[in-house]
C-alpha cells in the first residue's frame, strides 16, 4: 500500500522511510518520492532495535523536511497510526 501511495503523490511531496531490502536501489528509482532506507532489514523494523533506529531516523527526517503530517503505517496499535507534527517512528511524511 505504501508503494501505491508513493507512486501517486505529487513529486517530492512525500518522504517514505523504511528498512532495506536486497537490490532496493533499483526499485526506489521508479518512485517520484525520496525513499529513505535505514540501515536495517525491513523485516527487522518491528524489533526493539528496529523501532529505536526508525524512531531516531524519523526524528532526523522531521528536522530536515518539517512535515505537517506524519503517518506510521507499520506500527501497532492503530491508535498511534497518525499524528500531527513530527513525533514517533514514521513510514511516511508529507512535507
Amino acid at each position: 500500500m505504501m508503494g501505491e501511495l508513493a507512486l501517486r503523490y505529487p513529486q517530492h511531496s512525500l518522504v517514505v522511510s523504511t528498512g532495506s531490502y536486497e537490490d532496493s536501489a533499483a526499485s526506489d528509482a521508479r518512485f517520484p518520492q525520496p525513499i529513505d532506507r535505514i540501515g536495517i532489514r525491513a523485516t527487522r523494523l518491528r524489533t526493539v532495535q528496529g523501532l529505536a533506529l526508525w524512531t531516531w531516523r524519523a526524528s532526523a527526517l522531521a528536522k530536515t523536511w518539517r512535515p505537517v503530517f506524519t503517518w506510521c503505517a507499520e506500527l501497532k496499535p492503530a491508535g498511534v497510526a497518525s499524528s500531527n507534527g513530527p513525533r514517533g517512528a514514521c513510514s511516511a511524511m508529507r512535507p
